[in-house]
């Protein structure tokens, strides 16, 4: 999602625009491709489903390292 409000609320993730989507990520390198153009100075990557870490059933996480985000005016 990309947008421009920076307020913490319902009202300012209004104002974001979905621009990417994954129904699974795996470990590795991920890349999106934006299915519509917008503009914004803020992006949000949204996790609706944490994998479980290795060996516990009961703790989940995710991790993001290195995110590069490309655009043009």
């Amino acid at each position: 999602m990309v947008g421009s409000n920076n307020t913490i609320s319902p009202a300012g993730l209004a104002s974001f625009t979905q621009v990417a989507k994954l129904k699974h990520l795996g470990g590795g390198t991920q890349t999106f491709q934006t299915s519509s153009s917008a503009k914004g100075r803020y992006v949000l990557i949204w996790f609706t489903k944490l994998p479980p870490q290795p060996g516990s059933t009961s703790v989940f996480q995710a991790f993001i390292y290195n995110l590069l985000v490309r655009g043009s005016d």
